[in-house]
Parts: structure tokens; C-alpha cells; sequence
């Protein structure tokens, strides 16, 4: 297994594999349980981290509600004068608001990066009842890069971090904080899993699907052959 060995402390700082201090903000892990019960973990698997949207990249939504929750309080006086007509347009426009605002505070609390000793899921909230989870084990991670883009991102230091799996598209965890530093986090614990031990390994066929486990018996298999030659 490519451990990812992160410990939140106090001042919500991470050490990840290497034991060097992240400064990453992290959420606080009072919603571990929770979480563990939602994403179906193992039972020998723990949440170590919980990662959320950069707060900036909310905002725009969050000023469009509270505009259009605001903006009948200005125009009080012609809207009563206006009666059933002005107050079918003030409850609209409160309506909207509200359900805008609504809709955006529940994408960015369930929108989140969760990080176990084992893999990192993406969980992606798609309005109020749909949701999406992505996860990746460490072990089949191949490398790991970041993108900021635009004035936007680099003035508020946000970006998008992508994950090279061996197989299939890269992971995508879009609108970070600090990417490099997630980047850079993520790297090292690809690396100290390249170098574990035996019982990484053993974690890591616990992980395989069936050809996976098929390829690994044959190579095993010629290896030996392969020895037993010598």
C-alpha cells in the first residue's frame, strides 16, 4: 500500500509520509465516522483527511443569492404599492435567492477531497440529491502534477491537482488551495510507496481486481521459473 501517512494537528497542519509539516487547511475531523459510514472504508482503513473547494471560488454564486434575496427590501415601497403583483415578485425574487444560496452551500460542504491511509476519494455534490464519488488507492497512482490557471487562480492561489493513475483518466481534484503544496504532499507518499515493505504489498493484492491478480500470479510464476533455472 502507498501510505498516506498524515496526522492533522492542533493548528490544523498536516505531516504527511516523510513526517514534514504540509500547513495545509484542513477541515476538522469530527464528521470521520460519518464519512467512513457514507464511502463504504474497510474496516481496517481510517480518515486522515478531509479537503474542501477554495471558499473564493463560492463567492460569485453566493453574491447572485444574496442579491436577489436583498433586492426586494429596496424596492419595498413600490412593490406594497404594487399589491398581489408586487408581492408575488418579492416572494420570487426571495425564492430564488434562497434556493440559489441553498443549492451552493450544499455543493461546497459536500463537494470534498477525503484522504484515508489507503487512497483518496472525490467526492463531487451535483445540486441537492445527486452526488458522485471517485477513488484512487495510492498503489495504483503513477504520478501526480498541478495547473493554476488564469489571473484569477494565481491572484487567490487555487489551481487544479491531477492525479496519473496507471490505468484508465487522470483524477481530477479542481479548485484547490495551495495546489503545489497538495501536489507536492501526494508526490511523497507515491514515492514512500514505491519503497514499502512486504506488508505493503500485502495491502496493495488486497486491492487488485481479478486480471490484475492474474498478471501478478504469471510474473510470480516466471520468476520463479526463472530461479529455479539458475
Amino acid at each position: 500500500m502507498r501510505a498516506f501517512f498524515l496526522i492533522p494537528h492542533e493548528k490544523t497542519e498536516a505531516v504527511l509520509c516523510d513526517g514534514k509539516s504540509g500547513g495545509l487547511r484542513t477541515d476538522k475531523p469530527a464528521d470521520h465516522m460519518s464519512l467512513e459510514s457514507r464511502l463504504g472504508l474497510k474496516t481496517d482503513e481510517r480518515v486522515v483527511m478531509t479537503i474542501r473547494t477554495a471558499v473564493v471560488t463560492v463567492l460569485p454564486a453566493a453574491f447572485f443569492a444574496a442579491v436577489f434575496v436583498l433586492l426586494p427590501f429596496f424596492f419595498l415601497m413600490p412593490l406594497l404599492s404594487w399589491r398581489t403583483l408586487g408581492f408575488v415578485l418579492m416572494v420570487f425574487s426571495f425564492g430564488i435567492g434562497l434556493v440559489s444560496g441553498l443549492r451552493t452551500a450544499v455543493a461546497w460542504f459536500g463537494t470534498m477531497t477525503v484522504i484515508t491511509d489507503r487512497r483518496i476519494f472525490i467526492v463531487r455534490r451535483e445540486g441537492l440529491f445527486a452526488r458522485k464519488v471517485h477513488s484512487l488507492p495510492f498503489v495504483k497512482m503513477q504520478g501526480v502534477s498541478y495547473r493554476v490557471k488564469g489571473l484569477w487562480q494565481t491572484v487567490f492561489r487555487y489551481g487544479t491537482v491531477l492525479i496519473r493513475p496507471t490505468a484508465g483518466k487522470p483524477l481530477r481534484i479542481a479548485r484547490v488551495r495551495r495546489p503545489a503544496l497538495l501536489e507536492g504532499l501526494i508526490a511523497e507518499c507515491i514515492e514512500a510507496g514505491e519503497a514499502g515493505s512486504f506488508g505493503d504489498l500485502l495491502h496493495a493484492v488486497d486491492d487488485m481486481e481479478s486480471r490484475e491478480l492474474q498478471l501478478l500470479r504469471a510474473e510470480i510464476e516466471r520468476s520463479l521459473r526463472h530461479r529455479d533455472g539458475d
